[in-house]
């Protein structure tokens, strides 16, 4: 597989990539939220790409799930998760095969006065 690298130096596939976008664009999260849903029932593979880059608070945490929905965005799965940033930035990957008829991303941040830069990126490959 061919891989270029983004401007924040992200991983970016570019074989067989038959759609791609951002998901969440690099802000300071402090609250729990999700980006919009994607259609993706077509796709064999999701590639979904996270960059935290700053980190503040006491014991701040931040969990990132894929979630997928079977019947059009009315019920919502847990696919996959990312490993647990621990008061710690840096970028991550993970890989699908399935996605159900739509994807998010899905974050919780914990800790006191948490706070969270980062951005979110998928790429779909039929």
């Amino acid at each position: 597989m061919s891989v270029k690298y983004d401007e924040n130096g992200i991983p970016y596939p570019t074989c067989g990539v038959t759609e791609d976008g951002i998901l969440l664009a690099s802000a300071a999260r402090t609250s729990d939220g999700q980006s919009a849903a994607v259609a993706c029932d077509w796709a064999h593979e999701l590639l979904v790409m996270v960059d935290v880059t700053a980190v503040s608070g006491t014991s701040p945490t931040l969990d990132v799930d894929i979630e997928v929905s079977p019947d059009g965005g009315t019920t919502w799965f847990v696919a996959a998760s990312f490993t647990q940033w621990n008061n710690t930035t840096g970028k991550k990957l993970l890989a699908l095969t399935t996605c159900g008829s739509l994807f998010r991303v899905a974050y919780q941040l914990g800790g006191t006065s948490p706070s969270f830069t980062f951005a979110a990126w998928y790429a779909l490959k039929s």
